[in-house]
């Protein structure tokens, strides 16, 4: 347990000092409960490693922001790890990492750990999505300085027309 601390806050850390984590892209992946669903399921299942089948069946459903589970797994490198020599390719990044046991199998993760995850992919969407919104904090200024402008314009017309009228 204490190693699996270590390597929470290392993974908190690496996230949050390093914009280029979160940069993932938000124009495919709309719905932010989908990344967190194939965690869950690649975090809890006995098989390390999974099939595009097998994790359709366990979520009963398709994506709704790609094609298959294994292209939003693409999308997500910073959780996902793709073997594309494999039929069994998808597999989460911080289960793989984990030492075998005697039976060649890698330990589910903790449901602590699996939480730090799904929060973790939670907050690097809603960052994508408030900085792709950023352009909305110019509105104000940009409103402001058309009102200006139109004002500007509505003063020197008004003062040339009555310039020119009353020669």
């Amino acid at each position: 347990m204490a190693q699996d601390t270590t390597v929470l806050a290392s993974f908190r850390e690496t996230i949050t000092q390093n914009p280029a984590f979160y940069r993932f892209r938000l124009s495919t992946c709309r719905n932010r409960d989908e990344p967190t669903k194939v965690i869950q399921v690649l975090a809890l299942d006995p098989h390390t490693r999974r099939r595009e089948t097998g994790v359709t069946k366990d979520i009963a459903g398709s994506p709704a922001s790609a094609e298959t589970w294994f292209a939003l797994a693409k999308d997500h490198r910073e959780f996902f790890r793709m073997d594309d020599e494999s039929s069994f390719g998808l597999s989460l990044v911080s289960r793989f990492v984990l030492p075998e046991d005697a039976t060649e199998k890698r330990p589910q993760l903790s449901p602590d750990f699996v939480s730090v995850l799904m929060q973790t992919a939670i907050n690097l969407h809603d960052r994508q999505v408030s900085e792709s919104e950023g352009w909305k904090s110019y509105l104000p200024l940009w409103s402001a300085l058309i009102g200006g402008v139109f004002a500007t314009l509505s003063t020197l017309g008004t003062v040339f027309f009555t310039h020119l009228l009353s020669k």
